[in-house]
């Protein structure tokens, strides 16, 4: 399973919010957050590779 770091800014004021969901969850809740013009931020990995890379949600 894909576990990816999801960071979102509510109304795009204050500190981000970062949460670890699985991939699937993470583009549900992007979609969603970008519908409401928040700024969305998506840091993925595999959990079977050590390599990490940006994802541009």
């Amino acid at each position: 399973m894909d576990i990816v770091k999801l960071s979102y800014q509510v109304m795009g004021i204050g500190n981000w919010t970062e949460v670890h969901v699985s991939g699937d969850v993470a583009k549900a809740l992007v979609k969603e957050y970008k519908s409401y013009g928040w700024p969305v931020k998506l840091l993925a990995h595999e959990t079977e590779h050590t390599d990490l890379h940006i994802v541009n949600g």
